[in-house]
């Protein structure tokens, strides 16, 4: 694969963009509109802080996103990212970590989580191989990751 690059977009320019590409990106079926609904969630979190929508991109292509915002002063949630079926365990969305990690120590976040569902292994071990660990389980479907950043 061609080298990834991964771009920070204006919090304005996330809503047209990650809908899309979120409805491209996952495998299960539902509207792209009711996807709408978690980016409106998203943006309602986000612009009482600071937040960060990546995108990473290769040969003009968007090809896979990561969204969070500042939950409390000096803790960074992970609200949602993705990759392209087509370019997944190609180390997109470890670089999309990496970023998402520069630039939280440059931002003096301390803490960085996020949830997913405890069966997504796939997601559980880019995690943890990023420097997260498991936290705790917050139901039967979601399991809370942390990264200190000390």
């Amino acid at each position: 694969m061609s080298v990834v690059n991964i771009f920070e977009i204006p919090l304005t320019a996330c809503g047209r963009i990650w809908p899309s590409l979120a409805f491209q990106c996952w495998s299960r079926k539902w509207e792209e509109n009711s996807h709408m609904e978690d980016f409106e969630d998203f943006h309602s979190k986000a612009a009482r802080s600071r937040s960060l929508c990546l995108i990473a991109n290769v040969h003009g292509k968007d090809i896979g996103y990561l969204v969070s915002y500042e939950d409390e002063p000096g803790t960074l949630f992970v609200y949602e990212g993705a990759v392209l079926p087509s370019f997944r365990r190609q180390g997109v969305f470890t670089s999309l970590l990496t970023y998402l990690q520069d630039w939280a120590r440059n931002h003096h976040i301390l803490l960085i989580f996020t949830t997913c569902n405890p069966k997504n292994n796939a997601i559980i071990q880019c995690l943890l191989k990023s420097g997260f660990r498991k936290d705790r389980l917050l139901s039967p479907d979601s399991q809370r990751l942390i990264r200190y950043l000390g």
